[in-house]
């Protein structure tokens, strides 16, 4: 095998271990966040809600690389045709609405 293709396994590889541990992380800030302070007066939730946004980013990034590596909708294998990705891309979509259009939903 060639040189390249090994070290596209191991990034590959490495890239969705990261990903997981994002999702972990995710869900870790959701799990602690203070529901009673929905306007996120306490430092504590303000720290989470940055946390959120930049992860949010990061799923962004992730989504668009599949795009670009695996095509949109049009072919077979494409990234919308995936159940999952097609998930993925509603929570996505959704998480960057929210955040561009200011809706504070914590």
């Amino acid at each position: 095998m060639e040189v390249r293709v090994h070290i596209f396994d191991l990034l590959n590889r490495f890239f969705d271990y990261f990903i997981l541990c994002m999702i972990l992380a995710n869900s870790f800030c959701l799990a602690i966040f203070d529901y009673e302070d929905r306007d996120s007066l306490t430092q504590r939730n303000q720290v989470l809600n940055k946390i959120t946004e930049i992860l949010t980013y990061i799923f962004a990034v992730e989504c668009s690389l599949k795009i670009a590596a695996m095509g949109f909708i049009f072919h077979k294998g494409s990234y919308i045709r995936d159940g999952w990705n097609l998930i993925d891309f509603t929570v996505v979509l959704l998480g960057l609405i929210e955040l561009f259009i200011g809706v504070n939903t914590s």
